[in-house]
C-alpha cells in the first residue's frame, strides 16, 4: 500500500526510492528487507515489463499491479487461492488466461522473487517448446527473467548464474530450471513448484501434469 499504482505517482517514487538508496546504505539494507517481506512492494517498486505490442515509447514500464493480479499473487480466500498460497501449501493452480492479462509474468515473477529471497527454494519451468522455455529472446521465459533481472538495481540484483535452461541465485542457493515439455519432463527433477505454460498446446500435456 506504500506504493502509488498510478504510472506518474509510481514512477516519481520509484525515482526517490532509487536515489535515496544510492546514497544511504541504510536505506539500500530498508528497502531489500521491506521487498523480502512483500512481493508486492517489490514488482511495484523495482520491476519493469516489456510490452512489444505497446506503441513506440510504451514497451518497457514499470510493472504496475492491478487489483486481480494482486489477488492471484496473494489471495488466501478459501475457493480463490493465489500463487503464493498454492505453492506454499502443495496445491495446484489453474489459470485460465487472456492476453494482456500479464499471467505468465506473474507466474514467472513469483518464482523470481522466491529464489531471490528465499534460501534453497527450487523451481521447475516448462513451456510447449524448447524455444518457449529460452531462446535468448525477450519472448521466451527465460528471457523474460533476464529482462526483470537487466532492469533492477545493482544493490538487490546479486550474484547469478545465467545459463541456458537455468537460473542460479547465488546468495540464497537458490535456482530455476527449464525443460520443453514432453511426456517425461520433471520425472527426475525435485522442486517445490513446477510452472506449465501454454498448457492447452502441449501435445504430451497429460504425462507432463499427471
Amino acid at each position: 500500500k506504500l506504493v502509488p499504482r498510478s504510472l506518474k505517482a509510481n514512477l516519481r517514487m520509484r525515482v526517490k526510492a532509487l536515489r535515496a538508496a544510492k546514497e544511504n546504505p541504510a536505506i539500500r539494507a530498508g528497502l531489500k528487507e521491506m521487498c523480502r517481506q512483500d512481493i508486492l512492494f517489490y514488482i511495484n517498486l523495482l520491476v519493469w515489463q516489456n510490452n512489444p505490442k505497446k506503441k513506440a515509447g510504451h514497451e518497457v514500464a514499470p510493472f504496475i499491479t492491478w487489483k486481480f493480479q494482486e489477488r492471484a499473487i496473494c489471495s488466501d480466500t478459501p475457493g480463490k487461492e493465489g500463487i503464493l498460497w498454492c505453492i506454499e501449501n502443495r496445491e495446484d493452480l489453474v489459470i485460465e488466461k487472456a492476453r494482456e492479462m500479464g499471467a505468465t509474468w506473474l507466474c514467472l515473477l513469483v518464482p523470481d522473487w522466491l529464489c531471490r529471497f528465499k534460501q534453497y527454494h527450487d523451481s521447475l519451468m516448462m513451456s510447449k517448446s524448447a524455444e518457449a522455455v529460452d531462446n535468448n529472446s525477450r519472448n521466451s521465459l527465460f528471457g523474460k527473467l533476464r529482462f526483470v533481472h537487466e532492469h533492477l538495481p545493482d544493490w538487490i540484483k546479486g550474484e547469478v548464474t545465467d545459463n541456458k535452461f537455468y537460473r542460479g541465485y547465488d546468495e540464497t542457493n537458490s535456482s530455476i530450471l527449464g525443460q520443453a515439455s514432453t511426456g517425461k519432463a520433471g520425472v527426475s527433477e525435485r522442486c517445490q513448484e513446477m510452472f506449465i505454460d501454454e498448457t492447452a498446446q502441449i501435445k504430451d500435456d497429460w504425462e507432463v501434469v499427471f
